[in-house]
C-alpha cells in the first residue's frame, strides 16, 4: 500500500482494528517507519482512522501520525483537535505518546497550542493534557505550561495530575509556580 500498489487499503482495517494490541502496535509503527517515505498514502489512513468508531482504529492511527509531522503538520494537528473529548483508556494513552513524539520532533509549539485550546474547553481532558505535558520538552515552554495548568486548575479533579506534571517538570529543570 505504501508503495504506491494497487492494494485496497480497506485490506490494513482487519489488523487495524485486531483485538490485539501487538498487531495494532506493530502495523502503526511499520506504517510509521515506513510511512515517512510516502506521507500521501497515509493521509487517507489517518483521515478516516481517527474518525472511526473502533477505538482500535484511532490508537492505529495515532501510533503512525507522528511519520506525517514533516510534510503535513497543520492537517495533523486539525485532525487531532476532535480528540479532546476521547474516553477510550488505550487511545488517550496513544494521543499522549504522540503528541510527546510531534512535541519533540519538532512541533512543540503546535502541540502546546493544541493542549491550550484543550484546556480551554469546558470539559478538559486533565489526564491527557497533564501527562502530555509532562515531558521533557514541555520544560521548555514554563510560560505556556503554566498557563495551561492555571486554566485546568478549577476543573474539579485537577489537583493531583497538575501535581504530578510539576514534579515531573522539576525534574526536566523547569521550576513552575502555580
Amino acid at each position: 500500500y505504501l508503495l504506491g500498489k494497487d492494494v485496497n487499503p480497506q485490506v490494513l482495517r482487519a489488523p487495524a482494528g485486531d483485538v490485539r494490541p501487538d498487531v495494532r502496535a506493530a502495523l502503526g509503527a511499520t506504517l510509521r517507519e515506513a510511512g515517512e517515505a510516502a506521507p500521501e498514502h497515509l493521509l487517507p489512513l489517518m483521515d478516516h482512522w481517527l474518525k472511526a468508531k473502533s477505538p482500535r482504529m484511532r490508537e492505529t492511527a495515532l501510533n503512525f501520525i507522528p511519520a506525517l509531522a514533516a510534510s503535513h503538520a497543520d492537517e495533523v494537528i486539525a485532525h487531532l483537535h476532535p480528540l479532546s473529548a476521547e474516553d477510550d483508556r488505550a487511545v488517550r494513552a496513544a494521543l499522549v505518546d504522540t503528541l510527546q513524539a510531534l512535541a519533540e520532533g519538532g512541533m512543540a509549539e503546535s502541540v502546546l497550542g493544541l493542549l491550550t485550546r484543550w484546556g480551554d474547553e469546558p470539559a478538559p481532558n486533565i489526564w491527557v493534557i497533564t501527562r502530555s505535558l509532562s515531558y521533557a520538552w514541555a520544560a521548555e515552554y514554563p510560560q505556556g505550561v503554566a498557563s495551561i495548568l492555571r486554566a485546568l486548575q478549577s476543573t474539579p479533579g485537577s489537583e493531583k495530575p497538575i501535581r504530578q506534571t510539576l514534579d515531573a517538570l522539576a525534574r526536566h529543570g523547569a521550576q513552575i509556580e502555580i
